[in-house]
């Protein structure tokens, strides 16, 4: 746990580090070596420190440059030892390295091996390795059903193969060059932080065979604009979208019934989103510094909003609940509207309901209450984002879905006041 904390460190930031103490065993053709097995003979390629010597620092005071072949034994004080391992954040912010080689007798690779290797070209695989082969320079299990890290200067487009089934954590991080990615069908888990800082990607389609998605996946994409959420989940992770400050366009499917922690924290042109009427939680800071968000309408089976969940959302301008009871006690959390203009931002609630909200905790902070008459009267933008099934109040569906005229209309089946 103490390794996975640096390489943290070293992604996320942190105060200065004043000590730098060596973490290896041995030193060898510049690189270096921690014993893991004596009796086997056994060592794992390591860092060559215990912490970063500076703030956001590399995990060594010689980085390793150029073209890195990792051999499959080295010698020292008279004994061989076989390379059998690459350790947890063993080339850790190594901005110099442009090719990585990795020997037959590599078996196992620690956490988060290769982040933030800036000039990464491509990975070189030995051909008889059992456990891992490289791709067009891109590392793989030997079965290419995981991929493992792509390199970050590799390019500015990629196409994942068909019958990868896994994305692992780190695999894409701070891949400056990627502006485009194609995710196959068959791909079922993405890894915590596997595409954070990619700063040109630009649009996304996360498939429907994706079953696991950890935090940060997506975090700080700052030109990311347009996402298309096939995964059935139920739960969005924590910081998923976090400070993807471009995005503008994202479809979230039916089904999901939580969004964690900061899931779209600062994401900063992000003017609306249809929540699934599935949705059950909304929890901490989820669209905390979402200056632009001007209109959000919370389903009808919404349990429990939390702390700051709209903290400083100062455009808002209407916030539509479905929810006839107003979110109390333990499940509203604290100053879920902080820094929300309350005088100004239209509370629309459920016929029959505006008394309750008007004497419930925060929501009776509103000054503009007012009930609907069983129909959505929220303006829809239709033009762009989700396109909805529409259709008359006659029954006829309407094929040209832009710029209708105001009127009563059938939407995604809601009755639904278009204005």
């Amino acid at each position: 746990m103490k390794r996975l904390l640096v390489s943290l460190f070293l992604l996320l930031g942190g105060g200065a580090i004043s000590t730098a103490q060596t973490f290896y065993d041995i030193a060898s053709g510049g690189l270096f070596y921690k014993i893991i097995n004596e009796d086997l003979r056994e060592v794992e390629v390591c860092r060559e420190l215990e912490e970063p010597k500076t703030e956001n620092g590399p995990l060594y005071e010689h980085i390793p440059e150029g073209d890195i072949h990792i051999p499959a034994e080295i010698t020292a004080d008279g004994e061989t030892y076989r390379v059998v391992r690459i350790g947890d954040s063993a080339f850790g912010a190594c901005f110099k390295i442009t090719t990585l080689s990795i020997p037959a007798s590599v078996r196992e690779m620690g956490e988060l091996p290769f982040l933030s290797l800036s000039g990464l070209k491509s990975f070189v695989v030995d051909e008889a390795n059992p456990f891992y082969c490289s791709v067009d320079g891109v590392l793989y299990s030997k079965d290419r059903k995981t991929l493992l890290c792509y390199p970050n200067a590799y390019g500015k487009t990629f196409s994942v193969p068909e019958g990868t089934q896994n994305i692992l954590s780190g695999a894409f991080f701070n891949c400056f060059e990627l502006e485009s990615i194609t995710l196959p069908e068959s791909l079922n888990s993405i890894g915590f932080i596997a595409f954070t800082s990619c700063i040109n990607l630009k649009e996304l389609t996360i498939p429907k065979g994706v079953k696991d998605l950890q935090i940060y996946a997506f975090a700080k994409c700052a030109s990311l604009q347009k996402v298309d959420f096939k995964a059935p989940l139920e739960k969005l992770p924590m910081y998923t979208f976090d400070s993807c400050s471009a995005l503008s366009d994202i479809f979230l499917p039916e089904g999901m019934k939580s969004l964690g922690d900061w899931a779209f924290g600062y994401c900063t042109s992000l003017e609306q989103i249809k929540l699934p009427s599935t949705l059950e939680a909304i929890e901490g800071a989820v669209f905390s510094n979402c200056s632009k968000l001007a209109t959000i309408e919370l389903p009808q089976g919404l349990k429990r909003l939390g702390n700051f969940a709209f903290g400083d959302d100062t455009a808002l301008k209407t916030i539509k609940c479905q929810m006839v009871d107003p979110i109390e006690g333990e499940a509203m959390g604290e100053s879920v509207f902080s820094n929300v203009w309350v005088d100004k931002c239209k509370l629309i609630v459920p016929e029959g309901s505006k008394e309750r909200y008007a004497k419930a905790s925060q929501w009776q902070e509103f000054l503009q209450i007012e009930e609907t008459t069983g129909l959505d009267d929220i303006t829809r933008d239709l033009s762009k984002g989700h396109k909805p099934a529409i259709f008359t109040i006659q029954g006829e569906q309407l094929v040209n879905r832009e710029d209708l005229p105001a009127g009563i209309y059938i939407i995604d089946g809601v009755k639904t006041l278009l204005r």
